[in-house]
């Protein structure tokens, strides 16, 4: 069994040599972006990562035979239309304006970047159509200092991605209101700290691989054991993300890995370490939804290169926690039905009827959620609604904005609570 599952970790090392197949749809993708004088790294490598995702998708389209370009172009119309009067306001409030120094004008354009990459992927169903990636390479070009290149794997799927591009063109590029927000994403942290040795004393170079290849065991591992994919969740790394990007419907498995070296006796190929593993599932806001057993275990490895001594402890690692992975569903499902409860102000509205005509709204709509509102405060000026549901602030917000789009004419201040609304 042990050999079985040192083939498994030496085959995904060597995983950079793979190929598309129609039963496993992964593309290689190379992405490029020129960093602007104030553009963090963060956001580089988001760009980067989200540009590879954009050339797997247009290569998934070629092949289910539609025309990405047009595809593109419409979206994006789409989006600057919704994004302009957002676009205004963001300037306004940083103070923009032709009479500010060059450099000014470069840094505020430079955050606007950021914030228009945010909305953009809330606008966006597209990449909920993103099953997995890894990122093989990060390099700077030789010929121009700006240029930031990737080199990446993205695994999709094509189903989901027709459904998005069928409902996008049927809908002249509209999103509509739906059950799913397809765009619940489980993302998998890991943090690995060796003490009292380093890679480099085994004559291992390649750290990323190790990364990769726990996490995307753990990743194929969790889609096929346990009934996460069935509750709407698609699998993804969490080391390439915005934490400002996530939607209140991801959640974020913290996994923690420690290896500490007992001994080492490279003379006769023994190899003794202890390992210590310990995993959290956290929603946007930090809240544990549910906790793993720390658990450790010491392992000794005979007769081995040290150079495989690696691929043993990732072998032996990625066994650990999963007897706790099966339980994380049940979980997430009681997270969901737990009864939550908001408050929405309506400041100003015109009359107390299209109060009422927004709650039986909100009711019929929120219906997917459980939603009930309830006055709990009427003044001359102001409304106060008491909102009770099942899922996510998210949701609710998705919600409102489809009456806004649909049925009544409102405007949304803010998507901090308590919501702000005006009638």
């Amino acid at each position: 069994m042990a050999i079985r599952l040192l083939i498994l970790f030496q085959l995904l090392f060597l995983a950079s040599g793979y190929t598309q197949t129609k039963s496993d749809p992964t593309v290689s993708v190379t992405s490029h972006y020129a960093r602007g004088r104030y553009d963090g790294l963060k956001f580089v490598k988001s760009m980067l990562l989200y540009r590879a995702f954009d050339g797997a998708i247009d290569h998934h389209l070629r092949e289910l035979n539609k025309d990405p370009k047009s595809f593109r172009e419409k979206l994006n119309k789409k989006f600057e239309e919704s994004f302009a009067e957002k676009k205004e306001n963001y300037l306004k409030k940083m103070g923009y304006s032709d009479k500010l120094p060059a450099s000014e004008k470069e840094r505020i354009l430079s955050q606007l970047k950021v914030y228009q990459h945010s909305e953009f992927l809330k606008f966006t169903d597209l990449y909920s159509a993103i099953q997995s990636h890894s990122i093989s390479k990060l390099w700077q070009s030789a010929n121009d200092p700006r240029l930031r290149q990737m080199k990446a794997k993205v695994s999709l799927n094509t189903k989901k991605l027709l459904e998005v591009y069928t409902e996008f063109e049927g809908n002249d590029g509209e999103k509509v209101a739906s059950t799913e927000s397809g765009q619940k994403k489980f993302y998998i942290n890991l943090k690995y700290d060796l003490i009292d040795f380093e890679w480099g004393d085994l004559g291992f170079r390649k750290e990323e691989d190790f990364y990769n290849s726990l996490v995307d065991a753990w990743i194929k591992w969790l889609g096929k054991n346990t009934k996460i994919p069935a509750q709407g969740f698609s699998f993804s790394k969490f080391d390439d993300v915005f934490t400002e990007n996530l939607t209140d419907e991801d959640v974020v498995m913290n996994l923690y890995l420690k290896v500490k070296k007992i001994n080492f006796d490279l003379n006769f190929k023994r190899y003794k370490v202890e390992l210590a593993v310990d995993f959290s599932v956290v929603d946007k806001k930090d809240q544990i939804l549910y906790e793993g057993n720390l658990q450790t275990e010491t392992k000794e490895f005979f007769n081995v290169e040290k150079g495989n001594v690696p691929n043993l402890i990732a072998n032996a690692a990625y066994r650990i926690p999963l007897n706790d992975f099966v339980t994380i569903p049940t979980a997430l499902a009681q997270e969901r039905t737990r009864k939550k409860q908001d408050q929405i102000v309506i400041k100003p509205y015109k009359n107390y009827e299209l109060v009422r005509q927004f709650m039986t709204l909100l009711n019929t709509y929120g219906v997917e959620i459980n939603l009930k509102s309830e006055i709990s405060l009427l003044t001359s000026d102001n409304v106060t609604l008491n909102i009770y549901y099942q899922g996510s602030q998210e949701r609710l917000i998705q919600i409102i904005e489809f009456i806004k789009a649909n049925s009544l004419a409102l405007e949304l201040k803010t998507r901090e609570f308590p919501l702000q609304v005006t009638l």
